[in-house]
Parts: structure tokens; sequence; C-alpha cells
């Protein structure tokens, strides 16, 4: 990733000046000469390259990306001979990764970064733009899993066979439409509003907004990712610990 101009460059500097310290370690004193990141660039890589609070430090939008193609797998594999509530319950826990990761917590942690990057100061019209798209694309995924979530708590209290299969039917309509999306308008094309979305329309969104950035983007390096922090004034600013070792926002 490259800095837009030699002032993004300098204020890059001053950002790296954290406590009256400034950061002298083998990245951070060459960020500039080394083509250090914007902080709207930094975001974009939270969302989709890695944070160091999720599983595996990935990007909140590749975890999201991850759980909605594994629960496709899971009702591709709906078993009408096997009870349905606990076919739905292992969906369920396949939509999770512990109580801070469910595929919404993800999704709008994803949607939260990138309005962090819109509203950076270095960051592009492009990227502003995206952001504000992105938010409103992620709202029809958002009711569709709050629904799955009803319908498989209902499959606890119902007691009739053919009304689980109702429910299973319908959770499994919207989990592959969490995934890939729905043509609403019958006009055969996915994607033309964002009641439309799933996950690929909008993979395929943020891979053509980052390809119309200009600098280009490039994949931000670890260190700035798990390095970004907020301070009380609200500025981002890279910090490294006194340990050494990486903290990131």
């Amino acid at each position: 990733m490259v800095s837009e101009s030699l002032e993004p460059c300098n204020r890059t500097r001053r950002h790296l000046l954290v406590l009256g310290v400034l950061i002298v370690a083998s990245v951070g004193s060459t960020a500039c000469s080394t083509q250090a990141p914007t902080i709207a660039h930094v975001h974009i890589g939270h969302a989709i390259t890695g944070h160091a609070s999720t599983p595996k430090q990935v990007g909140y939008f590749q975890l999201a990306e991850e759980q909605a193609v594994a629960a496709v797998a899971v009702v591709d594999e709906f078993d009408s001979s096997v009870a349905l509530d606990r076919q739905l319950e292992t969906l369920w826990a396949t939509m999770k990764f512990g109580d801070e990761f469910s595929f919404n917590q993800v999704l709008q942690e994803a949607s939260n970064h990138m309005v962090y990057a819109a509203n950076s100061e270095d960051a592009s019209a492009n990227v502003r733009a995206g952001a504000n798209e992105f938010e409103a694309a992620i709202q029809g995924m958002l009711v569709r899993t709050d629904l799955i979530e009803l319908y498989i708590n209902e499959t606890k209290n119902s007691s009739s066979a053919e009304e689980t299969m109702q429910y299973a039917e319908e959770v499994a309509t919207l989990v592959r439409t969490n995934l890939n999306g729905e043509d609403i308008d019958n006009n055969g094309q996915i994607g033309d509003t964002p009641e439309e979305y799933g996950i690929r329309q909008l993979r395929r969104d943020i891979d053509t907004m980052i390809a119309a950035e200009n600098p280009p983007y490039r994949t931000v390096d670890r260190w700035f990712l798990f390095n970004l922090i907020r301070m009380p004034s609200g500025d981002w600013i890279f910090r490294r610990n006194k340990s050494g070792t990486s903290t990131g926002y």
C-alpha cells in the first residue's frame, strides 16, 4: 500500500509519535520510506484482511464469508431422516465463533471499519462512496439472519414435524440467499438494490472499490493492522507497547 502524497506521509510520521516517543523499530522508523499505508487503507485491511481480535486474526468480512459458505454447506446436507431441530442447532453454531463473532456481529464490524476508513482524513472519494454502499448492502443480510435465529428458536417449541420441516426449508432459503443474493425484482440480475445483496455481491463491490483506488490499494502489512489505535482525541495512530509485542484496535 502506498501513501497518497508527501503530505499524508508526513501525517503518518506524526501519527507514529505516541506518548512522546517516536517508534524507531525497523518497521516503524522506515514507515514512509517503505510506503506506509494510509489510515483509511488500514481500516479497509481490518475489514478484509486481518484484525487482532478475530479468530485466526482474519478480517471481519473474511470471517463473515467463511461463516456464510459453511452455513450453506450445512443446509445442503439437511437430512429429513435426522432430527431437524438438532441439524438447525448445528447450523446456528456454524454461524457463530463464540458469542462475540456471530455472522451479524462480524458483518456489522466489517461495516464499522469501512466507515472508519471513510471518515479518515486520507480517505479517497472512492472509499467514502464504497463505505456508504457497504453499510446499506448488509442490512438485508442482517434481517435474514435475525429471521434464521427466530425460525430455529421456533422449532424448539414446535411439536409438529411438518411445521419443523417448513421452518427448516425457510431457513435453508435464507442461508443460501445470504451467500448468493436474490433477484427480488426478477430482472435477471442480482444486486440491483441493497435488498438483493448476499455476501458474493458484497465481495464483488469490495473488489471493485479496491481496484479503483489511486494510488492503488495493496494488502496492508500485519504490523500496521495490529498497531493502529484510537486516541481520546479521536485521532488514529500506530503504536508498539512496552513489551514490544503488537497491539491493535
